[in-house]
């Protein structure tokens, strides 16, 4: 039986290899989950009057089990860095409505998710989803993030069905495309008030490259460069 994290005292052996069989499931990468999950974990959670939390991977494979809330599952070291993300995401369900605690936000940013949504169950059911993601640095955040005041992104919460064709993979690409951009802003300007040279090389790409150049001055200025 694969290990069970979190509070499993008190938990019938049948509970707990219900559970253990979640490492079976695997989801679409692109995709937040898949109504057979949601169903399986509504009434699991149901079942145990507790909360269910699943740690997967890109690829959509759950790589660890728990019970509890969100800060109950430890999370591995990831391949998380400035310019990226861990490369996990964490779903779990929520008992009673409220939709994403600040503790359940602190996991996000202090283990750098892919993302983390909360599935809200109701008599056995699946129905509300609640789906938060990190945010670029403010400084120097592009116009898709500008209006985001906080370390994270939530997405307004919606039945779960809505979000069964959300794009996940693609929300994730676009984060990290921002997140290796800034770092190399940062890396241009090595330190605030230095002088960076910006430097273009025309291959003919015309207005869309004078656009592009332009966007990095501006960037450039806003850090404090010179």
């Amino acid at each position: 039986m694969e290990k069970i994290f979190g509070k499993t005292e008190g938990l019938k052996k049948s509970e707990l290899k219900r559970l253990s069989n979640l490492y079976r499931r695997r989801i679409p990468p692109e995709r937040v989950l898949t109504p057979e999950l949601a169903q399986a974990l509504a009434g699991l959670s149901q079942e145990i009057g507790r909360p269910v939390s699943l740690l997967l991977d890109r690829e959509g494979r759950v790589v660890r089990v728990g019970v509890g809330d969100a800060k109950d599952l430890p999370i591995p070291e990831g391949a998380k860095g400035e310019r990226r993300l861990s490369g996990f995401r964490l779903l779990h369900t929520h008992l009673a409505k409220g939709g994403l605690s600040r503790p359940d936000l602190s996991v996000l940013f202090l283990n750098r998710l892919d993302s983390l949504a909360a599935l809200e169950v109701e008599d056995g059911r699946p129905t509300t989803l609640h789906l938060a993601f990190l945010s670029p640095p403010k400084a120097l955040a592009a116009s898709r993030w500008e209006h985001v005041t906080e370390d994270w992104r939530i997405l307004p919460p919606k039945p779960y069905f809505q979000y069964l064709d959300f794009d996940h993979k693609a929300e994730v690409e676009a984060l990290e495309e921002e997140l290796a951009r800034q770092a190399r802003v940062r890396e241009l300007l090595d330190g605030s008030g230095e002088r960076a040279i910006l430097v273009g090389v025309d291959r003919g790409e015309g207005p869309e490259a004078e656009a592009y150049l332009s966007e990095l001055a501006e960037l450039t200025r806003t850090a404090g460069g010179v």
